[in-house]
């Protein structure tokens, strides 16, 4: 049935001078830059009233427009669409999604062949990498390029986003960068920073660069920013860099080494270090979380990590977990951000499976075990080292620690 009302469509624009559709649909198919039809490419119109003037070179919708083509789709109050150019012009809550990406404008002008136009009071988001933008007019190039002027940039969802840029104007292209000049950071809408001129990657696949920073801020560790920096070694392994500061404590750098060197390989190592300014000798009831023990120790850090591969042959399984750290608070003041406690805990179950001990935790194991299966028997050996906080630092004798050690054992 649609493919007889377009053709019927057709004849009527021979025919008669005007003539409109209520409630009905119109299929539009693509040419390329030489006319020819392109197959299985084709919009289909739909709109409360449709418009086909006999003498005019385009068609014109009225209420709850649409065009579909598979999963993209456009919406508007009206469209005008011209018949040899193949380009549409919309007006009125104009929304869109094309390959993935979202469009929200005032109004908007697009070829519907590659996609290219611009947007009014328009708001972009693509998906991957989960980056959004909003400017008074944005143009979009061939390439999946964008240029624009008086633009907000962030990574963060809602109204009011933990960080944004501001710019005079500038361009971003998917799988490159975005490149902003005369910036302003802002957090939580208050500007920051300045910057004339910046670059951001903006990625859909893996590739080295500066990650969404971070900013906080807390009456314990004062203002916080974390710049992290990505690198993509190689298709196996990768590296982020943490270079955290907190006002109040100092610089707290980290860094984390992932690997995947086959089906049977994955590590995640991760380590991170302070040199506090804070550290009380005598339990201080603003930093020791309501418990007695003292912290006199400056340097303070944490290492962790979680393996599975193998020893030679893959026959001989090997895990090895290692969660060690300075002293009993360390992981209670940092849950937060990427490098925290809680960021940690949560790839670590959904990487491998295993958990970690609690934030309050005292008591932390780190565990190395290696198995090999045969058909009617098995062999294992492990060893474990629990680390007791109780007797770090100061705060119990060492010499009285009743904490067990597992030897190595089959």
């Amino acid at each position: 049935m649609k493919s007889r009302f377009a053709i019927f469509v057709v004849l009527l624009l021979v025919c008669l001078p005007s003539i409109s559709f209520a409630q009905e649909q119109v299929t539009v198919p693509m040419t390329d830059n030489k006319g020819v039809e392109q197959k299985g490419e084709q919009w289909k119109f739909s709109a409360d009233k449709l418009v086909v003037e006999n003498d005019s070179e385009y068609l014109q919708a009225y209420g709850d427009v649409t065009l579909r083509s598979g999963d993209n789709y456009i919406k508007a109050d009206f469209a005008r669409f011209y018949k040899a150019t193949k380009w549409i012009y919309l007006r009125g809550n104009v929304k869109a999604q094309i390959k993935g990406d979202f469009y929200d404008a005032a109004e908007a002008e697009f070829d519907l062949n590659n996609m290219v136009g611009w947007l009014k009071k328009g708001r972009v988001f693509v998906a991957k990498p989960h980056i959004y933008f909003e400017s008074e007019f944005i143009e979009k190039h061939n390439g999946a390029t964008y240029s624009f002027k008086d633009v907000k940039v962030t990574a963060c969802d809602g109204e009011n986003p933990l960080w944004s840029f501001e710019s005079g104007e500038g361009d971003i292209t998917i799988n490159g960068y975005a490149r902003l000049w005369h910036s302003k950071f802002n957090v939580k809408g208050v500007p920051v920073m300045y910057t004339p001129y910046m670059e951001l990657p903006v990625q859909r696949e893996r590739q080295s660069g500066v990650l969404n920073p971070e900013v906080g801020n807390s009456d314990r560790l004062g203002n916080r920013i974390n710049l992290p920096f990505y690198w993509a070694i190689d298709d196996e392994m990768d590296m982020t860099i943490y270079t955290e500061y907190l006002s109040k404590r100092g610089f707290r750098p980290g860094v984390e080494f992932r690997h995947s060197e086959d089906v049977n390989t994955k590590g995640s190592w991760r380590a991170d270090w302070l040199y506090d300014s804070k550290s009380y000798d005598v339990p201080d009831q603003d930093y020791s979380f309501g418990d007695t023990m003292i912290r006199p120790n400056h340097n303070r850090w944490w290492l962790r990590s979680k393996y599975n591969g193998y020893l030679g042959n893959p026959d001989w399984q090997t895990i090895f977990d290692m969660d060690l750290v300075s002293d009993q608070d360390y992981l209670r003041e940092f849950r937060s951000g990427s490098n925290g406690y809680d960021a940690t805990r949560n790839d670590f179950l959904d990487e491998f499976g295993r958990d970690i001990a609690t934030a309050d935790a005292n008591e932390r194991t780190s565990t190395a075990l290696m198995a090999r299966s045969w058909d009617k028997y098995s062999i294992s050996a492990m060893a474990q080292y629990t680390e007791n906080l109780l007797y770090r630092n100061g705060n119990n004798p060492s010499g009285d620690n009743p904490t067990l050690q597992t030897m190595p054992r089959g």
